[in-house]
């Protein structure tokens, strides 16, 4: 099973980490630093690669410790495009000598590990040198060619070219391989996948990506990758534009201890604004009144919009201003009759705020306090409406809505209740004048009364 760490030594024989490289422990550091010494030019490293192709070794671990110091000097030794040929020359080597394939896949293993050790630039090109040698036999290569994939995508990555490394990390078989791969290891190759899609603007297929990881993080005991679904997820649900499940999210991780000061700062902007974007209702106002409460909201520039939507008082456009510069692209979305979301949320808690002042406004009255035209104020006051979003009515012949105040309901109420009691003691009267009721419920009426 392949396993989240891939850099351990060969089988058989004792490594330890020098100087970022693995060298044997069986030889000694004067023997180290003599082949480092002795290996200081190409050409003895091309002679030395072919001198091992050439003798015959009575045992697999002694070539292995001759390999493994060659790579060391190699790395020690050399920078740039030397490095680049060096490194060239030795993976060659590795696929071209007749050694054994359980040797070569622990030497290629290696090699892959110290890729990390080396500069962009040399990385990259070893890189795809090595996926272009091994990718033709990927069956007998299956784990170095996914360790391959996996550092190549993350080359890709830095440079955030997200399509090549989207390719790169798809081919890497998960569900059909001939290895088996762990849980961990799966997971986070489909977060990386979502995120690369997400980053990508292809929302449909992190989506994708996302639920197949939520299949494994159940199972899942790595608390790295189980946060970084859940910043992946909640980064989901703000691309697509589900904003108080997003605000959610964010607050969640805006109080979790196993990330940074930073991170959970940064966690606390973004539930501040899916928050302050998303539609009125009981959870918008839960969010609101926890955010406000929340001592670090105290010292950000958003904090008086903040505590306005809180307290639902009426905000001027020109307040969102602050607001609006931190906004991501797809924050900034167009909707209809050419609104931002942003516009859009400031005209609902507007009228939110406006149905706790007045019992009923015009609609020309109401475009001039939400500084939009009549029309588009009925037309949103109607869909809010309609959405349960605002309790209201609207007379379109007289152009006026009328809010309906909570504290109304109740009267009402109590008039409703208090007839459907009259009704039920006059049934009640009727069967006991005509001696419908059973004994027992007489004798009961009796004792109570």
């Amino acid at each position: 099973m392949i396993s989240d760490s891939r850099c351990s030594a060969p089988n058989g024989s004792k490594y330890k980490f020098k100087s970022s490289h693995l060298v044997p422990e069986s030889s000694s550091a004067g023997a180290r630093c003599l082949h480092a010494r002795t290996m200081d030019d190409l050409q003895t490293i091309k002679a030395k690669l072919k001198s091992l192709a050439d003798l015959n070794f009575t045992s697999q671990q002694d070539l292995s410790i001759e390999y493994y110091l060659i790579i060391n000097a190699i790395l020690t030794n050399f920078a740039g495009q030397e490095l680049i040929t060096g490194l060239t020359m030795y993976i060659n080597a590795v696929l071209d000598h007749n050694i054994s394939l359980v040797l070569a896949r622990e030497l290629i293993t290696h090699f892959c590990c110290n890729l990390d050790t080396v500069e962009h630039n040399v990385s990259k090109q070893v890189t795809k040198h090595t996926y272009s040698r091994l990718q033709p036999r990927e069956k007998g290569y299956e784990e170095q060619v996914s360790l391959i994939r996996q550092h190549l995508a993350t080359i890709y990555e830095h440079e955030r070219n997200w399509q090549k490394a989207i390719e790169i990390l798809k081919g890497i078989p998960l569900d059909n391989g001939h290895r088996q791969f762990t849980l961990d290891y799966k997971l986070g190759t489909y977060l990386k996948l979502s995120r690369f899609y997400l980053e990508d603007n292809n929302v449909l297929e992190s989506e994708a990506y996302i639920n197949r990881a939520a299949l494994l993080q159940v199972d899942s005991k790595n608390e790295t990758l189980q946060l970084e679904f859940k910043v992946g997820y909640a980064r989901l649900l703000d691309c697509r534009h589900r904003f108080i499940e997003a605000a959610q999210r964010y607050s969640d991780l805006a109080s979790s201890e196993i990330i940074s000061i930073d991170e959970r700062y940064a966690a606390l902007r973004n539930a501040i604004t899916c928050t302050m974007l998303s539609p009125p209702g009981k959870q918008r106002s839960r969010l609101l009144a926890s955010l406000c409460k929340d001592e670090r909201t105290h010292s950000m520039e958003v904090f008086s919009i903040l505590q306005k939507m809180h307290l639902e008082r009426l905000i001027r456009r020109c307040e969102m201003e602050v607001l609006e510069i931190n906004l991501k692209p797809h924050q900034r979305m167009i909707l209809a009759h050419n609104c931002t979301i942003c516009e859009h949320a400031l005209i609902q808690h507007n009228l939110i705020a406006a149905s706790r002042v007045y019992k009923n406004i015009t609609f020309t009255g109401m475009g001039e306090l939400l500084e939009i035209d009549a029309d588009r104020a009925e037309r949103i006051a109607g869909q809010m409406i309609s959405d349960e979003l605002l309790s209201g009515i609207i007379d379109q012949p007289d152009n006026v809505l009328y809010f309906d105040d909570p504290e109304t309901l109740l009267p009402e109420w109590d008039v409703q209740v208090k007839a459907t009691c009259d009704q039920v003691n006059h049934i009640i009267e009727l069967m006991t004048k005509n001696n419908l009721l059973p004994e027992m419920v007489t004798i009961k009426m009796e004792m109570d009364f």
